[in-house]
């Protein structure tokens, strides 16, 4: 199961979300991945879906803003993985949510993922202690 969230039902959810990036609160793990680190979700995604036991993917393309940026070009998917102040979001385009649909529903490797988010974490605080 999962869940497929209107991004732009509330107005503000959108702005909170972009803010993320904006405080560098979010960021990619490794330069091609699709995978990402949100610390902090509680200020930047609504709190009724943060402790959901399922993906959500929150689509932000309806009619809000005059926001053109590629934010809005991606799902953005809420992975069901957190600890601490930590959560994981996978960004995709539309086109590769129909085909997970296609091919029979979203699987993610879950000791994969955590593992990969473990290893950033690990990096990031050994960059913010001057070890690189």
């Amino acid at each position: 199961m999962i869940w497929i969230v209107d991004g732009t039902r509330r107005k503000r959810d959108f702005d909170h979300f972009t803010k993320a990036f904006e405080d560098k609160s979010i960021w990619r793990i490794g330069q091609k991945n699709t995978l990402y680190v949100l610390e902090y979700g509680d200020d930047y995604l609504p709190k009724e879906w943060l402790n959901c036991n399922v993906p959500v993917l929150f689509d932000f393309k309806g009619l809000l803003n005059n926001y053109k940026g590629p934010l809005r070009e991606s799902l953005w998917c809420l992975l069901p993985v957190r600890w601490n102040n930590i959560n994981v979001i996978y960004e995709f385009y539309y086109g590769k949510l129909v085909k997970i649909i296609q091919d029979g529903g979203f699987i993610f490797n879950y000791d994969v993922i955590i593992n990969a988010v473990n290893q950033a974490i690990q990096y990031s605080n050994r960059q913010h202690l001057g070890y690189y």
